[in-house]
């Protein structure tokens, strides 16, 4: 792959990390019984 296809790559996953970071905190803090 290109180096511009490795960067995108990289924001990508940290960007769904951080999302899915941020939508764990949000579940625990308003539904701890789903989690």
């Amino acid at each position: 792959m290109q180096p511009v296809d490795d960067i995108l790559f990289l924001l990508v996953v940290l960007s769904f990390l951080d999302f899915k970071s941020k939508i764990n905190q949000k579940g625990l803090q308003l539904e701890p019984s789903m989690f």
